[in-house]
């Protein structure tokens, strides 16, 4: 087995000069990121085009470590401007010109230069060689000349991963020019991602990440984006383009250190869609999802999020409130605080949050939920059919007892049959059940198959003494 560093070929964004504050950027020489064989496959999986956009080198695994730290962002030079912090988006510039020469065939960095495909070279002492000989921390744009990307891809459908374009989304990205229509990264494959991924996209362009084999509300099936860094796993947003994510699982695949895993988040001017989507923390330090939902075109729903169980991690975090399409069929388990609505003014449809560790609601003083129900006594501030103290047992089911699905559906004649609430964005559930309003639509109209084993049937405490609709009484 053997480890691949891959490198940027060419400068991301030639014209940043017009522009030092606009989106991160990666140039030639970054590395952008690392396969490693033994987990994640033989490097004979990337494709053509993978060996025609990046620089492959073949690296002692000894290594392993330092690509971690080299495919980090640096918070020293005046690379981008987060935050009135200055940053580069790459802690390595390699001087790809200088590789060539150690190499001995100088011809290779005219190859690199063009659209030809050049297959993986191995060198031993990547970590000795220097940065780019015109500035070791950035490119002074009004002194040197750009070292323009000629395979730069700014519209189009591109497969990401084994065999596809892009072996990872972060490659996806790194390709990027200034897009001139919608750019679509369409999973063919599972794959390990080991670096953090921007998705910024200029004005009024949009991006799609998306699955060709959709996983249909079964979490057995189809692709996963494994993240194996510990940074953020994927973030939108910081300019005024659109996202839209879905059909996919994302999992957590090793500690995040504190931070954040899955910071998808839309901002600003942007039009932002996250559906459909499975999230694993897998019990790591971190949180699922955040979601900004300061613009009229942000949507989240028909989500399942779980295992973010370390204080204070969040399975779902909102904040900046305002202007939103919606936040419905979510449900949010087995997390520290499952549903954390950042104490913003917000409205949200058929929530479920179970088994926390710490509370099911957090900071909900100015939340409306409409159909949510939690396992103890926290719930948004307002709202109608609002069930808490829940247990979870009897009263649900799989959808088709024989399909042996992790995530069921209430029962009939329960207290949750009394109807949910109708969606304003998915008239589905992840497994295309219908949702309306004389159908139960709690969470992801799902239910976790963990949180049902050996407890007690579903009894709301505020409706004893009541009658159900099939006529039983709750006692």
């Amino acid at each position: 087995m053997a480890l691949y560093a891959i490198i940027k070929k060419g400068d991301q964004n030639p014209d940043k000069r017009l522009n030092p504050d606009s989106n991160i950027f990666i140039k030639e020489g970054m590395i952008v990121s690392w396969h490693d064989e033994a987990t994640m496959g033989p490097i004979s999986q990337l494709s053509a085009h993978m060996k025609k956009v990046f620089v492959i080198v073949k690296v002692p695994y000894a290594y392993h470590e330092d690509l971690k730290q080299w495919v980090e962002p640096v918070y020293e030079s005046e690379w981008h401007r987060e935050n009135g912090v200055y940053k580069r988006e790459r802690s390595k510039v390699i001087n790809l010109e200088a590789l060539a020469q150690a190499l001995g065939d100088t011809s290779l960095y005219q190859k690199w230069g063009d659209s030809s495909i050049v297959e993986p070279v191995e060198y031993t002492g990547l970590s000795d060689l220097r940065d780019r000989a015109d500035d070791s921390l950035l490119i002074d744009y009004n002194k040197v000349a750009a070292k323009i990307d000629t395979n730069l891809i700014t519209s189009g459908t591109y497969t990401i991963g084994s065999g596809g374009d892009y072996a990872d989304f972060v490659a996806f990205k790194a390709d990027f020019g200034t897009p001139d229509g919608t750019l679509t990264g369409n999973m063919i494959s599972s794959f390990t991602q080991t670096a953090l991924v921007n998705f910024n996209v200029a004005t009024s362009e949009k991006v799609n990440l998306v699955s060709n084999s959709p996983h249909g509300g079964d979490q057995t099936a189809g692709y996963v984006c494994n993240i194996n860094h510990t940074s953020h796993g994927i973030v939108t947003g910081n300019s005024s383009g659109d996202t839209e994510v879905k059909d996919f699982t994302i999992a957590r695949v090793v500690n995040a250190s504190g931070t954040t895993i899955y910071n998808l988040f839309g901002n600003v001017n942007g039009g932002y869609i996250f559906h459909d989507l499975f999230i694993d923390v897998a019990g790591f330090t971190g949180s699922g999802a955040r979601y900004n939902l300061n613009n009229v075109n942000t949507a989240i729903y028909n989500q399942i999020v779980w295992g973010a169980s370390v204080n204070p991690a969040n399975g779902i975090f909102l904040a900046n409130g305002g202007a939103y399409s919606a936040v419905e069929n979510l449900t949010v388990y087995d997390c520290y605080n499952n549903f954390n609505a950042g104490g913003i003014t917000v409205t949200g449809e058929n929530i479920a949050s179970l088994a926390c560790t710490g509370v099911c609601y957090a900071n909900v003083a100015s939340m409306t939920g409409n159909n949510c129900i939690s396992s103890d006594t926290t719930i948004p501030a307002s709202g109608t059919k609002q069930h808490t103290s829940v247990t979870v047992g009897d009263e649900v089911q799989s959808t088709d007892d024989t399909d042996g699905d992790l995530f069921m559906l209430p029962k009939t004649g329960g207290n949750m049959t009394d109807g949910g609430k109708t969606p304003a964005v998915s008239t589905q559930g992840m497994k295309g059940n219908l949702l309306h309003s004389t159908t139960p639509s709690i969470g992801a109209f799902q239910w976790p198959a963990e949180v049902l084993a050996g407890v007690a049937p579903l009894v709301d405490k505020s409706l004893v003494g009541t009658y159900l609709i099939d006529g039983s009484l709750v006692q």
